[in-house]
């Protein structure tokens, strides 16, 4: 009986160790969104108003975001659902920082500030589009 009860053990736990688990959960950011974004420039600022999508990127914990219609960007999704654009750092003088606040919730901001006192930054805010279309 014991060695019963042990082989089932193992079966089990192998399966779940192969079938594995996504731990960033970037599934459940996939899909259609309804995105705000508002463009600054040293000169003007713009607010545009998008249904775009989130994808999965090249590798496990990456997504592409999808905001404007000429808008993309690779992003790092990290465990604790911070937002990272590896593209941009603060070392560069750029700064991002965003969040999925929930699955269906998110904020992202990135900018960049070079010589001249120019710079230019993207705020959005994306809210994702519930099955069928809707919110």
């Amino acid at each position: 009986m014991n060695r019963v009860t042990l082989v089932l053990a193992t079966s089990i736990i192998l399966l779940l160790f192969f079938t594995g688990c996504d731990k960033y959960h970037t599934n459940r950011y996939i899909g259609d969104w309804d995105f705000v974004t508002i463009k600054h420039d040293t000169i003007k600022s713009d607010t545009i108003y998008y249904s775009g999508k989130i994808s999965l990127g090249n590798y496990e914990n990456a997504l592409i975001i999808q905001y404007t219609k000429d808008d993309e960007i690779a992003a790092t999704l990290i465990e604790n659902r911070d937002i990272v654009i590896p593209k941009y750092n603060c070392a560069k003088g750029v700064c991002t920082h965003g969040k999925f606040e929930e699955k269906n919730k998110m904020n992202l901001s990135f900018g960049w500030t070079y010589g001249g006192g120019k710079s230019w930054s993207h705020n959005i805010v994306g809210t994702k589009k519930k099955k069928g279309g809707k919110k």
